[in-house]
This record gives structure tokens, sequence and C-alpha cells, in this order.
């Protein structure tokens, strides 16, 4: 029954917890030995946090933080965590800098909320609090509400009939200043130590005490016993054989090296302890950054989804660098001299593979800057040193176009008859020879100029193709035309594909 009373949630036990709102504060209570895990998932990272856990009275209340990320897994806990305040103000104030290189990779900010309670005293009940997280701006003070800048108390201005008891040191009027020090002297008393006044007969001066190892100091039996547990303790690491000198050096290991340490693998996805040996860590650890169990898991293997390699999903970052290096190095495939043609001059390969045609004997075979497809209707086995007869070919290719037309519905030949009155929506004149031969030498002029483009009919996927290829080249940011081309002949017309394609294996504009 008592246990039951005493359960999350009930007025007797600790709150729920949650997520956090870095715009208002949240309201909760923790009972003794009990922990209120909090998460803030989102916030400006360009901003540090400023987080303050409020107390009513002077319970004995603690916060840690643990960022969540890939290499940190765990709730933050009084033996592992990663920042904490320990101390007995009822005001604590953690601030983390945006450039915190805790933060790097977290994902959230996981919080905890703990109150540890007093085995030589009766239960008081849970403790309120109120805990806040703001967005610290930038050029904010690094001084923090348990750390507090100092500031001379002697740049108040005081009267020349003032003087400072010397032993409260409190100013008072020289005129009573007799009358304040018997009195003084008789009821207070001054700490060498930290120069805090109490009076002689009060508890607090009874059990005032100091730190003989550091400068922390209390008032209460309590405040000590604590301070000698955290500070001055040593503990034993669950997980390995480290004996920590105290508590925050504890929690420091189970966050680091510690073999227990709860991580991500990078490899098979699962929260996992890290393993290794935190006294003689591995060098090929430390040399890659990463733990002995994704060293281990790393070394299965797998197919590069790029090149079909098998490499090791440990080295499948540094694989995948290569390949990134040598796209960026490639030259451009050269295209098809036909301005309608959607192919490259040497064939490309699925994988990337620029010339696989040529090397596979399926080359463009002229001296046109033609691709084979585009110089088939245009082959003759014939001797023709001096090229005349391709150009008697090529001009009745372009006459052909011209007079008669392709009859194909898809065609976008500026140079033939189809497209044209297509175009132009109405009935075209029919042509002659002696209508069309003007336009056409020029052509014919230019054709051993293979800078200059050429003008042939296509087939439908063909048109697609180079269709596709142009809108994709249009796009800002994007790759240049012979890589789009490449793109579409490897995939087809494919919009999906032929983007994969490109990201895989075509560097972009610079």
């Amino acid at each position: 029954m008592a246990k039951a009373q005493k359960a999350p949630g009930t007025a007797q036990g600790s709150s729920i917890g949650g997520d956090l709102d870095i715009w208002k504060a949240s309201q909760g209570q923790v009972a003794e030995g009990d922990y209120v895990d909090y998460t803030l998932p989102s916030w400006d990272r360009s901003h540090g946090l400023d987080i303050e856990l409020s107390l009513e009275d002077d319970g004995d209340v603690e916060l840690f933080i643990s960022p969540q990320s890939a290499h940190q897994r765990a709730k933050p806990r009084e033996d592992e965590h990663v920042l904490g305040d320990f101390s007995n103000n009822t005001t604590k104030r953690i601030v983390i800098e945006s450039s915190n290189v805790e933060l790097e990779g977290a994902e959230a900010l996981l919080l905890s909320v703990y109150c540890r309670g007093s085995l030589a005293e009766p239960s008081h009940g849970p403790r309120t609090y109120s805990l806040r997280v703001k967005s610290l701006e930038k050029g904010a003070s690094n001084g923090s509400s348990s750390n507090p800048v100092p500031i001379e108390e002697d740049t108040e201005m005081h009267g020349s009939d003032e003087e400072e008891c010397k032993n409260c040191h409190q100013w008072v009027p020289k005129r009573t200043m007799m009358l304040h020090e018997n009195f003084c002297l008789r009821n207070n008393i001054s700490c060498p130590h930290c120069n805090n006044v109490f009076q002689k007969k009060s508890q607090e001066w009874q059990n005032h005490w100091h730190c003989p190892y550091d400068s922390t100091h209390g008032n209460s039996p309590e405040s000590k016993t604590k301070h000698d547990s955290v500070f001055h303790e040593s503990r034993q690491c669950p997980n390995c054989l480290y004996e920590a000198t105290n508590l925050r050096d504890l929690a420091t290991h189970r966050t680091s090296v510690c073999p227990g340490k709860i991580i991500l693998c990078q490899f098979c996805h699962l929260e996992v302890p890290q393993e290794g040996d935190p006294f003689d860590p591995s060098p090929e650890s430390l040399i890659s950054g990463l733990t002995a169990h994704e060293l281990a898991d790393g070394a299965r293997t797998t197919e590069c989804h790029l090149c079909s390699k098998i490499v090791r999903l440990r080295d499948m970052s540094t694989h995948l660098k290569h390949h990134e290096l040598e796209k960026n190095n490639r030259f451009k495939p050269d295209i098809c001299r036909n301005i309608n043609c959607g192919r490259t001059l040497d064939g490309v390969g699925k994988n990337g593979e620029v010339g696989a045609g040529s090397r596979m004997g399926q080359g463009p075979g002229n001296d046109l800057g033609l691709c084979s497809i585009c110089f088939g209707p245009l082959y003759v086995s014939m001797h023709d040193p001096l090229g005349k007869a391709m150009k008697r070919r090529v001009e009745r290719r372009y006459l052909s176009q011209l007079i008669t037309g392709c009859g194909k519905r898809w065609c976008t030949n500026l140079y033939c008859k189809t497209a044209r009155a297509k175009e132009a929506k109405v009935p075209q004149v029919a042509l002659m020879a002696k209508d069309v031969l003007p336009q056409i030498q020029p052509l014919i002029a230019q054709m051993d100029d293979k800078t200059e483009p050429m003008y042939f009919c296509v087939d439908e996927g063909n048109q697609k193709r180079r269709n596709l290829a142009e809108m994709l080249a249009m796009e800002a940011g994007g790759w240049e035309l012979e890589w789009c081309i490449a793109a579409c002949e490897a995939e087809g017309a494919n919009i999906d594909k032929v983007r994969t394609w490109l990201s895989n294996w075509a560097p972009r504009k610079a």
C-alpha cells in the first residue's frame, strides 16, 4: 500500500517527467532516492542553453545532464552523467555553450532531477522544484549562480563618519562603534576561513565545517557527509576494474571509456556496450575513432552499391570518399553532334562507366562526330578519302527532311517538314529543292567543324531522353548537359533513376 502511494504520478510520489518546453518552466516533485527524467528534443543549435533548477527549500536535490547521441544513450544518473551539479544551493544553474563538444551529434538533451535524501533522518516527503531551460544569447556571461562572478564588496561609498567592524565586517557609525563591538564580540563570531559570521550559540556555528582538501564548506553534518561521499570516497566501476577517486570521476569514466557504456552501433543499429579495454585501447580504435564493438561488427563485408566491390562495413565510408574524389575529377563524355540525339559517342554503362561501347567495339565509327545510330543511314561501304560522297549523302538527308518530312508526330527537328508543320499549325506550302538548298548549304559548309551541330530526325525514345537531359541541365546547381545525356542513355527516360545515376557518377556544376 505504501509503495502504491509513492508511485510516480501520485501525491507522495515523484513526477513522471517528459519533454521540456524551452519557452516555459516545468513544475514537479521528486521523492527521496528517485529520479525524474526529462528530454529536451530540440533547440536553436546556434545558441547555448541556460538550464536552471529552483528549489522551494534546502532539499538535497541534484541536477544531471547528458546529450543523447550515437555514443551516449544512457539516462543521466549520479554515477553516469556528462554535466552535473552536486551543490547544496537552492538554485542550480548549468550553462552549456553552443560550441561545447559534448553537443556534437546530439539528437536531444537528457536531464534528470535526483533527490539524494538522508538515511540518518526520516523522510520529509517529496521535494518540489521548478526546471527551466532557455536559449543563451550570444555574448552572454559565462558566470552562473552556483559560481557567480566575484564583485568587490568595497565599491560602495561609505561616509566619513562610518567605520567597519573587524568582527562582523559591517559598517556602523563611529559614535556607536564601541557599543556595537561590545555586543558583536560577545554574541557573534567570524569564521577565519570563509569570513562568514555566525551567532556563537547557534546550531549553524556548531555544525560549521571546512573541507581540508578543497574550499568547500557547509553548516550541517548532512552536507559534510554528502560532500565526503561525492568528492572524497573512492568508487568501483560496476562494468570494469576501474576504481574512481570520487563520484564525478566515476561519472566521467562511465560516459567516456568504460566498456559498459551503451552506444548505438552504426553497423548493427542496436544499443550495445561499446566494449574494449579502457586501460589499453587498440591503436586501430584510436586511429579510426570507432569503439571496440564497432571495430568487430564493422569487419563484416557488404557490396558497394556503386562499383559492386566487396568492402568491409567499417571501410565503406572511406571507400565512398574515393568514389566522390574520382567523380569530381572525371572528364565530360563526348556527345553526339546531332542536336536532337540523346546519346554519347562512346557509350555509357549503368555503373558509371564512360566509353563502354567503344571498348566493346561499338564506337561511333565515323569522323563526323555522330553516334553510331545517327551515322547508320549515312554509311556506305565505298572509298571516299576526300569526303565528297559523304557531303552529298548528308545533303540528300537534309533535302529529304525539309521536302518530305519524317512523318513522326514526336519530331522536334528544326530542319524537318513534319516538325515545322506542327509548330506552324497551318498547312505548309510544298517546297522544292531550289527553295531549301539555300538553307542547307551553310550546314554542309560547316560539316567538317565538329563544334557545329547537325540536325537529323531521331526515334521517339531518343527524343524523350534528349528533352529530359536538357531539362535537367537547366536546373541551378545541377549537372552539365553532357552528363545529363550520359545518365539518360544509361537509365532511359526515368527521371528518378537518372537523378540517382547523376548523384552517383557525375560531378556537379562548379
